[in-house]
């Protein structure tokens, strides 16, 4: 008896336990037959942007759709598929540059770029620089006593700069000093160039001519006095042979030598001027030279005054030894004043040479004041 309560205690557990997971999976399949409403999409899903368009390319973009649900069992509304039409993208458009040294014509979608301003050429301004050469050009270089030589003076000036010439002298220089007549030659005020200045031999030796300018010059600065020199090559000077040889010709008349001693003077080496204090005592240094075709020059007789002195007025000199140089000294005057350095040379055959002299302008100015304490 109890076997069978137990056998049917069991079966009854069975069929409760077989009951339940039945019910279960009958939940279950009701679940899978029900259809989950499907959610209503939202707005139109927007297209990611294009990239960047390449000039003048129309570009349309892919339509996006959104699928059609199924419909629902349930009773929940049908969504309407979104549909993005297709569009065209205008021609893009770009900014002009900032200007075309050209001017092509222009592409659809832009502007015509303004033309680039013209840039005006700068030419650098350069201040001249001042130079300038004296040119001394004899005719000949090879001559003998009597013959004469033309000597062209010239003077070439830097591009941009002016030199106006006011004074020219010729003298001559060189191992054998003045072999010509004249011994000096002064032009001006006012001296053209080219100037020709033509001299006669009368002594034999080798010189140089040389030249000075004296003017004022301006590069577009103003005007500034400036001294110039310029030398030639050098000339030969060979002597006249009469028949009989040179011991004849030292003893022909003088008419065939009208000057027989020639000579030159020259103060400061030919400078202009010079300047000083008012009552300083400034040295003058002179250069004497001297040559005689009949004898030996041994002596000379000099004056320092304002004025150059004639042959009467030399002639009531003494006479001294002849010497090269000789420093004549004197007070220095207020204002501009010139002064003159007159001489005769003689021989030791009594022959006597004109009076040559040469002129300085000494500029004096008083002292600067002395301050009061």
């Amino acid at each position: 008896m109890k076997k069978s309560i137990l056998l049917a205690l069991s079966l009854l557990v069975v069929m409760v336990g077989s009951l339940t997971t039945l019910a279960q999976n009958s939940a279950q399949a009701n679940s899978l037959l029900t259809p989950t409403p499907s959610p209503i999409p939202g707005p139109c899903v927007t297209p990611p942007p294009f990239p960047t368009a390449t000039p003048w390319v129309t570009i349309t973009p892919t339509p996006v759709f959104t699928p059609t649900p199924t419909p629902s069992t349930t009773g929940a509304p049908t969504p309407t598929p979104c549909v993005i039409p297709p569009t065209m993208t205008p021609y893009p458009t770009f900014p002009p540059p900032p200007c075309e040294t050209s001017t092509p014509p222009p592409l659809p979608g832009t502007a015509a770029p303004p033309p680039c301003p013209t840039t005006p050429t700068v030419t650098p301004t350069t201040t001249p620089i001042f130079s300038a050469t004296v040119h001394v050009t004899p005719s000949r270089t090879q001559v003998t006593v009597g013959e004469t030589v033309t000597v062209t003076v010239d003077l070439t000036v830097s591009e941009g700069c002016q030199l106006p010439v006011y004074m020219l002298t010729l003298d001559q220089t060189g191992p054998d000093g003045a072999l010509f007549t004249p011994a000096e030659v002064m032009v001006g005020p006012g001296v053209p160039m080219p100037t020709t200045i033509t001299v006669t031999a009368v002594a034999t030796g080798t010189t140089t001519f040389h030249a000075e300018v004296d003017g004022e010059r301006n590069c577009g600065h103003g005007w500034l006095w400036v001294y110039l020199h310029g030398y030639s090559e050098d000339i030969t000077v060979a002597p006249e042979t009469p028949p009989g040889g040179l011991e004849l010709f030292h003893f022909l008349p003088l008419i065939i030598r009208p000057i027989p001693i020639y000579g030159s003077v020259l103060i400061e080496n030919g400078v202009c001027c010079l300047g000083a204090i008012a009552g300083e005592t400034i040295p003058l240094d002179t250069a004497f030279f001297a040559v005689s075709s009949m004898g030996t020059v041994d002596k000379m007789r000099t004056n320092l005054a304002a004025v150059c002195l004639d042959e009467t007025m030399m002639a009531t000199l003494s006479w001294e030894p002849f010497v090269p140089a000789k420093t004549f000294m004197l007070i220095a005057p207020i204002n501009f004043v010139g002064f003159n350095v007159s001489v005769q040379y003689g021989d030791d055959a009594g022959n006597l040479s004109p009076v040559y002299c040469d002129d300085i302008v000494i500029e004096g100015f008083p002292p600067s004041p002395t301050p009061t304490p």
